[in-house]
């Protein structure tokens, strides 16, 4: 609820459209009880009210207090839509939502609603500082989330402002979504205790907000499956998918405008199949994104970072075993007639196997997987240069061959070279097989050989 953070866009059919002066009442809470709840101390302030530290005596507990301002309790509208949202939340019963406690009324009028403390701050205090998400913990996190907004969904909520500031980190590490101001009944959707949003009603965070919502057409959960996209993209790359606009015609035009670069035009070492799942979610033809949040689940479980299992030696010499084992049959029939036949098709077999799997081939038969040192997509310039540290030796091997058959004097100096290039590939293995987990051949490529856990 800071200054920094992007505002709520709100229309007259919806909160906000009442002046407040909220200097007046910043703290003034601090001190008092509200209930059974004893208010400790301001923790956040904005145009709809405040949020406190407070303490549940009942419970002996620490809470979060979120009030209405005094004005906006006077206002039929703005209490109906401040007990929606206590309801709506107090529904959605996840680990991923944050926990409603209790919601009332104090003895002055003032309304409020109790809520589970989370410590941790919100995912836009990092924007703050001007940080980026490591990929692995924001595909844990939009992992999370996107459960959480798949029970909403099964109730029949949309909640219409997913954006970094309404994502909380527990001190566990956990994202917890909050903030169900916005919510409402999906078109379509199950039934749900809520409203449909009425018709032509614009809300939300112009950044975050998928097009059929800034259009004011009917949304159902791929407006909030546009939304937590371009949450992650912005964690991800350092700003959102669309830079604020000054009006929501500017929105409007921006998104009829070109699309915003994929996530790993920004940000390279992001693995491209979560990637693709964010940028998928960005589409701005909402036929074209994850259908409902089970199926955007079910994608980024596929792509969530494994555990780091580094292939054991033996593993990976057979593995190199099965990539040279066809070029080197094919070497022994045709040296002596065609000595670059071999090479090639290893070389060939090699790309394909990568371009398709991004493993090479031996590694990939047996569910292994090549990464970078911090589990990333290794590119095929990367890939190139491992190949030719693993298997540069085979080219002047086979020469070797064909001129020793001609009796060349060729022969010795290509023996040598074959033997000079199978050095790195050979003492990196000795190496595996004294302990260490990286080869030589891996060292220099900056790569890694690991176990596919899936």
């Amino acid at each position: 609820m800071s200054g920094s953070q992007a505002e709520t866009l709100r229309v007259p059919e919806t909160l906000g459209s009442l002046p407040v002066d909220t200097s007046a009442f910043e703290g003034a809470l601090t001190g008092k009880w509200l209930g059974h709840f004893r208010i400790d101390r301001l923790l956040a302030s904005g145009g709809m009210g405040e949020v406190y530290l407070a303490t549940d005596t009942a419970l002996n507990r620490p809470v979060a207090v979120k009030t209405l301002r005094p004005a906006l309790a006077r206002d039929e509208r703005s209490l109906s839509a401040f007990l929606v949202e206590a309801r709506a939340q107090a529904s959605v019963v996840h680990p991923h939502v944050l926990n409603v406690h209790f919601v009332g009324e104090a003895d002055e009028g003032l309304s409020f609603m109790a809520m589970e403390l989370v410590e941790g701050g919100s995912l836009h205090d990092l924007l703050d500082r001007g940080g980026k998400l490591p990929w692995a913990e924001a595909a844990r996190h939009m992992l999370g989330l996107a459960e959480g907004l798949a029970e909403a969904a099964r109730l029949g909520i949309v909640h219409r402002d997913v954006k970094p500031s309404n994502v909380l980190v527990d001190r566990y590490g956990e994202a917890h979504l909050c903030d169900f101001g916005l919510a409402v009944a999906g078109d379509g959707m199950a039934p749900s205790a809520l409203a449909p949003a009425p018709p032509r009603s614009i809300a939300g965070t112009m950044e975050y907000m998928a097009p059929e919502q800034a259009r004011g057409d009917p949304v159902d959960e791929r407006a909030d499956i546009y939304a937590l996209g371009a949450t992650f993209y912005h964690l991800l790359t350092g700003g959102p998918p669309i830079t604020r606009p000054a009006s929501l015609p500017a929105l409007l035009l921006a998104h009829e405008g070109p699309p915003p670069p994929p996530v790993r035009a920004l940000r390279p070492d992001v693995p491209s199949a979560f990637a693709r799942v964010v940028d998928r979610c960005l589409s701005r033809d909402r036929e074209a994104r994850f259908r409902s949040h089970g199926e955007l689940v079910a994608a980024l479980r596929r792509v969530q970072p494994q555990p780091v299992v580094p292939a054991s030696p033996l593993l990976r010499l057979f593995a190199w075993g099965l990539e040279v084992a066809p070029a080197g049959w094919l070497a022994r029939e045709t040296f002596s007639r065609l000595p670059w036949l071999a090479f090639v098709l290893l070389l060939a077999t090699s790309a394909g196997v990568f371009a398709a799997t991004g493993t090479p081939p031996g590694p990939w038969l047996l569910r292994l997987r090549l990464r970078t040192a911090t589990d990333g997509d290794v590119s095929p310039a990367r890939a190139l240069l491992r190949f030719a540290l693993q298997h540069g030796f085979f080219l002047p091997l086979v020469y070797f061959l064909h001129e020793a058959y001609r009796g060349s004097r060729w022969a010795i100096p290509l023996g040598i070279l074959a033997m000079a290039l199978a050095a790195p590939p050979l003492l990196g293995a000795a190496g595996a097989l004294a302990g260490r987990r990286r080869t030589l051949v891996d060292l220099l490529a900056g790569t890694r050989l690991l176990v596919d856990t899936r």
